[in-house]
């Protein structure tokens, strides 16, 4: 990590003209108190088998197959390779409130310590991209000044 951190600031200091982008992966928020996509699937996967006629009797493990989730490529080794397909399975007749499930796991998060050393890097110096496949606003809540565009790039998907 120290050797990132000293070639980070050796390009920063002797390359004004270059400038760093951030990527966060999967998972970069579950400090924050942002579910992980596999513990979502649960969840959801969860609400699927208690609301299922056909569910009777059997446990949700044994239940959870790509025929009774209506999702051909489901993988019951790996079920957050879902998150997708299962999120569509659970707001399809109301988008509504799938927004409303993710707004309250946003609501419930505080940024974490990770991101306001990213969100002062960002406001103090020219390094102001963060590339990631969150949903979340954490990224913008320390530093301020990307709300406004991470809002309008939501508002536009919606």
């Amino acid at each position: 990590m120290q050797g990132l951190i000293d070639a980070f600031k050796r390009i920063n200091d002797t390359m004004p003209d270059r400038r760093s982008a951030f990527v966060l992966e999967t998972g970069a928020s579950k400090s924050s108190g942002i579910k992980l996509a596999g513990e979502t699937v649960e969840d959801w996967i969860g609400e699927l088998h208690r609301a299922s006629a056909t569910a009777k009797g059997q446990s949700k493990i044994n239940w959870a197959t790509a025929v009774n989730l209506k999702i051909p490529a489901f993988d019951p080794n790996n079920p957050a390779a879902s998150y997708s397909a299962l999120y569509q399975r659970m707001y399809q007749d109301d988008p509504e409130q799938g927004y409303a499930y993710l707004e309250d796991q946003m609501a419930k998060a505080e940024p974490s310590y990770g991101y306001s050393v990213l969100g002062r890097i960002m406001a103090d110096t020219r390094h102001r991209v963060v590339i990631t496949v969150n949903f979340d606003n954490l990224v913008a809540d320390p530093s301020g000044f990307l709300v406004p565009a991470i809002r309008w790039y939501a508002d536009m998907n919606r």
